[in-house]
């Protein structure tokens, strides 16, 4: 009876790990994401050393936007810290969240400007997000 109740307390304690607060699986080791795979993130910090957006011909318009809460956490090693919320970036061939994040101001007064979705003719654009 002991090692039925263990076996299934470890399983549920794996699983667990890998629950985000917005209820998906999201697995902590690399064997575990290969098998259940990983939402796509888009996790790459130079995004917001841009300057000059990119602006792009999208097929369609981003999911929905996801709510995050405000992480209470600033970096400590940021000089001037900017809180930049969190949204879909078009990846090329599909729609990826950039989670919500501190990241540190490229120079004084700088101004991020978040990612934008509009349409001009019958052509659906988009322009990433950039430090003005």
């Amino acid at each position: 009876m002991k090692i039925p109740l263990l076996v299934a307390a470890t399983a549920a304690g794996v699983l667990l790990v890998g629950c985000a607060a917005d209820g998906t699986f999201v697995p902590q080791d690399p064997i575990g994401r290969a098998i259940f795979g990983q939402p796509q993130e888009i996790e790459d910090n130079s995004y917001y050393n841009t300057y000059e957006p990119r602006q792009i011909v999208v097929p369609s318009v981003p999911p929905r936007q996801r709510y995050e809460r405000r992480s209470t956490r600033i970096p400590t090693s940021y000089r001037d810290p900017v809180y930049v919320e969190g949204h879909y970036s078009w990846t090329g061939s599909n729609w990826a969240w950039q989670r919500g994040r501190y990241v540190n101001r490229p120079r004084p007064g700088a101004i991020w400007q978040r990612p934008t979705l509009f349409t001009a003719g019958n052509q659906r654009y988009y322009r990433s997000g950039y430090w003005r």
